[in-house]
């Protein structure tokens, strides 16, 4: 799906039924490592944080999330995006 449109953003659980989270991230980052990626996660392991940011995430969120700080999040993602020099 990446090689067919860019999104502005990808929010990823590190944890989905059937998927892992960290390997799906690492083909994003063999694919386009400019894409900012929020992981929102209950797993609070450091190996699973570590491997997240040693791919180039833009943030880290725990689950529970905390929406207003997602929403604060995203908005740093789209306006770093709309001030970015084209």
């Amino acid at each position: 799906m990446l090689r067919r449109g860019r999104p502005d953003l990808i929010l990823l659980d590190v944890q989905m039924k059937g998927l892992d989270g960290l390997a799906l991230l690492k083909q994003v980052r063999a694919v386009d490592r400019t894409i900012p990626v929020i992981v929102v996660t209950g797993r609070q392991n450091g190996r699973s944080l570590s491997e997240a940011l040693s791919a180039g995430i833009f943030a880290y969120a725990p689950k529970p999330c905390d929406f207003i700080q997602l929403e604060h999040l995203v908005g740093l993602v789209v306006s770093s995006r709309v001030a970015a020099p084209a």
